[in-house]
């Protein structure tokens, strides 16, 4: 049994690529496919394949993936910089990005 995509929304992510959301049917699930997919050639028209660069979740899921990401970008734009914890737990110096 295959399964059956419905595009939901895209966006450019540099010059050859774009991330896609689909909500996927599968069986008696919905699920939400966020993946980044390229080009092969250039040009308006041109087809388009998809990457195993992605996360796929059952469609319950996504409330709470929202609410992850606009905490991350809150953080991000209002928070206190990011600590980096190296592998032995202590905190390294610096800020990141």
């Amino acid at each position: 049994m295959s399964d059956s995509n419905r595009l939901l929304a895209r966006f450019d992510k540099n010059s050859v690529e774009e991330i896609q959301v689909n909500a996927v049917q599968w069986k008696t699930q919905t699920y939400i496919d966020l993946r980044t997919w390229f080009r092969a050639e250039a040009g308006e028209g041109a087809a388009i394949h998809p990457t195993t660069k992605g996360i796929r979740f059952n469609a319950e899921l996504l409330r709470d993936l929202i609410s992850a990401l606009e905490k991350a970008q809150s953080e991000l734009e209002n928070g206190p910089e990011v600590e980096v914890i190296q592998d032995d737990g202590r905190e390294a110096g610096g800020s990141c990005g």
